[in-house]
């Protein structure tokens, strides 16, 4: 069931698009008093303890108010949402192996923790510092969304479309922190008894993050404003 709680204005304090090229784990970042996105999700969380759990229509109306708060639209979405008839928000031939290696590792990831026994906190918060396995948890198929969007929006890129360029490589700079955040938590695993899938996966890992910077070649050094440079 989807949850409505109304639009509200972008204040004057908040960073703007702050939350477009984040991982999205509003616990650990230092800037959700000036975040958009972050003010919508508190109020869609309030509701859902005392409603339902959050879906995928949910999921679609949060995205839709959160750009609506920043008077913006959501052209892909929703055109992802209509079948993407046109087929522009594919990524091209060439990248598809790159998002395949992607879901793939998502795929691996998720085999780990379940081989190792990982739980999700019961309150759902941390309330301390991540272990590895909660940042594999946490990154394991954002790094799929994330990657996939970066190259689709290459393709839209290359294509001549505006704005493109700049969301690939926003969405490719936070799909390669969560690659390096990943491998550093699997370097951590690597003495315990899955010791060989974490090999395996650090090494589709360190493939992706060579496609990703091949094929976006200006992502590392893209700034994300608000969390590679302070915003006064």
């Amino acid at each position: 069931m989807s949850v409505h709680t109304g639009t509200a204005a972008r204040r004057v304090e908040d960073i703007p698009g702050v939350y477009k090229y984040c991982d999205d784990w509003c616990e650990f970042c230092r800037v959700t008093a000036r975040c958009t996105s972050h003010r919508v999700r508190q109020a869609w969380e309030a509701r859902r303890r005392r409603d339902s759990a959050f879906d995928a229509d949910d999921s679609i109306a949060f995205t839709r108010e959160v750009a609506a708060a920043a008077g913006e639209t959501t052209p892909g979405l929703d055109a992802l949402m209509a079948g993407d008839p046109k087929g522009e928000y594919q990524p091209v031939p060439a990248d598809e192996g790159l998002c395949l290696l992607a879901s793939q590792y998502a795929v691996g990831a998720g085999f780990l923790l379940t081989r190792a026994g990982w739980r999700p906190p019961a309150s759902g918060t941390f309330g301390r510092s991540p272990g590895p396995q909660d940042v594999l948890a946490w990154y394991h198929q954002f790094l799929a969304m994330r990657a996939t969007r970066a190259l689709v929006a290459a393709a839209r890129a290359d294509r001549g479309i505006p704005g493109e360029r700049d969301d690939a490589e926003g969405s490719a700079k936070i799909a390669l922190v969560g690659i390096d955040r990943s491998r550093a938590a699997l370097a951590r695993l690597t003495d315990g008894r899955h010791a060989n899938i974490c090999r395996h996966l650090d090494g589709m890992l360190e493939s992706l993050a060579a496609g990703l910077e091949a094929r976006i070649p200006g992502a590392r050094a893209f700034v994300r404003i608000g969390l590679d440079a302070p915003v006064v």
